[in-house]
């Protein structure tokens, strides 16, 4: 039985897709610190701009086109409403957004947020536990952002500080509340086409 876009089997095979595909930046960013920046050398520096803005068009770009296939799926389909996919597309919005809180934060050797660590510090160079530890911790602070951001909880500990951040955090608060209108919508769209 199918329905809409993708039938009921491949929602089951779309969540794991869509937690690898929000994977992306951080994988390609360890593999990064691993394979290409302390291969040869014990100590590094902050990588390339290229290879920045490479793992963020990947990382937002791939995803994105999961999370489309969701709504336009959801959209689409009136005669059921799937709550599994809207919490899906939910987290992959959290998940989207906290990638590009964290590219955004590792990106400089200035701080995007307050009370995040930076990455790439000055005069310093830092081994490979030293990055992935922060790597890990600025993960971590993203996800969390991104969760208070996107519910309009907003505690204020994490901050952002750089244009480009306050953008971000700005639409994630807007794409947040247009969700749930969004579900809303959905919900009562199905109600009115079962009678």
């Amino acid at each position: 039985m199918k329905h809409g876009l993708l039938s009921i089997r491949m929602e089951s095979k779309l969540a794991p897709l869509m937690l690898l595909f929000c994977s992306i930046p951080y994988l390609t960013m360890r593999l990064y610190l691993w394979r290409d920046m302390h291969a040869s050398d014990k100590f590094a520096s902050a990588p390339e701009p290229w290879v920045l803005a490479t793992i963020a068009i990947f990382g937002g770009l791939v995803p994105a086109v999961g999370l489309w296939i969701i709504f336009a799926t959801l959209l689409r389909d009136r005669d059921h409403f799937r709550l599994p996919m809207l919490a899906m597309a939910y987290a992959s919005l959290i998940l989207i957004f906290a990638s590009g809180y964290a590219i955004l934060q590792v990106s400089s050797i200035e701080p995007s947020f307050s009370a995040m660590p930076i990455l790439w510090q000055k005069a310093e160079v830092a081994t490979l536990a030293d990055h992935v530890r922060g790597l890990h911790v600025i993960f971590l602070d993203s996800l969390y952002l991104s969760v208070t951001t996107i519910t309009t909880v907003g505690f204020g500990d994490i901050a952002p500080l750089s244009p480009l951040a306050k953008v971000l955090a700005a639409l994630e608060g807007v794409v947040g509340i247009g969700f749930v209108g969004i579900a809303l919508g959905h919900y009562f769209s199905v109600c009115i086409h079962r009678r």
